[in-house]
């Protein structure tokens, strides 16, 4: 007995009387209701994730929900041409991968004790794990596909799991409680990215009437120098990174010694730092701060000699949110700025084609469902795919049948010529419009990125030159 073989009956002998299934779907295990050639893109998909990890099978003949054994129903697995299977794998995937697959029968009890047990046939596929990762798509599987009928057997079986996942109270909470964890992390990110846009053109000062926060970015604060012995009962410092509550002085005879104060320095940057002195030179009361961290003060390198009230914010209130201002400082720089605008239209630019594809999926079952006139709660497998392809040649027609030539060549007539143009132009027509829209769109986003980035790095440079 095959080694694999051997394997796939350990797994499917884990099972009741009924045939239902113990073991579960696993990151090398994976099971199918029946084999469809026009899903071999998403056969492919899931071999190269096996081939990318330790390798694993994909076992066909085991129905889903609940996960029970039932056989293949018809022999396309067994009439699979593993050269043309291989091929279709090859185009979508690369590197190669090396795979087997294989069938067997296995015996189950009937659940009627007189009659003799059920013989159901099981397909396999075993994928080995690459030597030379990682193995990637070459191509994607879009709305044209979608729209060519390769997976309409697959579109069917969606949309009856569709429909049972509908009448299902736990799925529909779920799907509730992602969408809003979505928007909440969406809305924070956009309200921290606007804080850390507006802390960039404020000064790193962040303005709520008389109150404000500002990012500390160094550690001139986050510990007490020895020197600096008035410290000892002072006990208000805080880290890099934090970010900290700034209250507006109502007058300048609210100011008291020691008072940890935000000021602008000579260059306009905001300092905070604590007031370790205060004089009057010339009928004005002037002050000079210094760092819990430093052994030396402010004058003579934030301003020349001493802080005066107009460059005063305000002072720290006590309110700090600690580490978050890492966030709001890598956010505000150029770097940042130009990666959440990156992200941003990548995220456009998916949901565009995203929605593109469902809403191909969408027209497409709706199609099936209303040609057919299938029922949502039949078993897929009852349907049968057969692909019949027209090849035009030399105004001769030949006709294919799942691959296999069933009709001779016959003459094009006129009317049909005329109809098939039509519709090539129509075709061509079409994918112009898609293709100026999608340019259009690419170049507006393009030219928005690019307008964004050479304004900061811009202003960067200025602020540089000033210096």
């Amino acid at each position: 007995m095959d080694i694999h073989e051997e394997y796939v009956r350990k797994i499917l002998s884990n099972n009741s009387v009924d045939g239902t299934l113990k073991s579960r779907e696993s990151n090398t295990v994976e099971f199918k209701e029946a084999f469809n050639k026009n899903s071999t893109a998403k056969y492919g998909k899931t071999m190269a994730a096996y081939s990318n990890n330790r390798g694993g099978y994909i076992i066909f003949g085991v129905k889903d929900k609940p996960r029970k054994i039932i056989g293949l129903k018809n022999d396309n697995f067994e009439n699979m041409s593993q050269e043309q299977f291989s091929e279709a794998i090859n185009s979508l995937f690369a590197p190669a991968m090396d795979w087997s697959c294989g069938t067997f029968t296995i015996d189950l009890p009937s659940l009627d004790p007189s009659n003799p047990p059920r013989t159901l046939k099981i397909g396999w596929i075993y994928t080995e794990e690459a030597e030379y990762k990682p193995i990637i798509a070459q191509k994607a599987n879009d709305g044209e596909k979608i729209n060519s009928g390769d997976n309409d057997l697959d579109l069917l079986v969606e949309a009856r799991n569709a429909e049972k996942a509908k009448t299902s109270k736990k799925n529909k909470t779920l799907k509730i409680v992602g969408k809003v964890v979505s928007y909440l992390v969406f809305a924070i990110v956009i309200v921290i990215f606007g804080f850390s846009l507006y802390s960039r053109f404020s000064g790193n000062v962040m303005p709520f009437g008389n109150t404000s926060l500002v990012v500390i970015a160094s550690g001139s604060m986050s510990e007490k120098n020895e020197e600096n012995t008035y410290l000892s009962s002072l006990n208000n410092q805080f880290n890099t990174y934090d970010i900290i509550g700034i209250t507006k002085y109502d007058s300048q005879n609210d100011i008291s010694l020691y008072d940890v104060v935000a000021f602008k320095n000579d260059e306009g940057v905001t300092i905070v730092h604590r007031i370790i002195d205060i004089e009057e030179v010339n009928g004005e009361e002037v002050y000079i701060t210094r760092g819990d961290a430093n052994s030396v003060s402010d004058n003579g390198f934030q301003y020349d000699d001493y802080l005066h009230y107009e460059n005063i914010i305000g002072y720290y209130n006590g309110t700090r949110i600690q580490s978050i201002g890492i966030f709001i400082v890598f956010l505000q720089s150029n770097a940042g700025i130009i990666t959440i605008v990156a992200i941003a239209y990548c995220l456009f630019m998916f949901d565009y084609y995203s929605n593109r594809y469902e809403k191909a999926v969408e027209d497409r079952t709706n199609l099936l469902i209303s040609t057919l006139n299938y029922d949502l709660n039949d078993d897929a497998s009852n349907v049968d795919v057969i692909y019949t392809e027209s090849l035009l040649y030399k105004n001769q027609k030949s006709t294919l049948l799942n691959g296999e030539f069933v009709f001779n060549t016959e003459e094009l007539k006129e009317e049909d010529k005329k109809e098939i143009n039509e519709y090539k132009e129509f075709l061509n027509s079409q994918e112009k419009v898609e293709n100026n829209k999608d340019f259009e769109k690419k170049n507006y986003f393009q030219k928005s990125f690019q307008k964004i980035k050479e304004k900061f790095f811009e202003s960067k440079n200025n602020k540089t030159n000033d210096k």
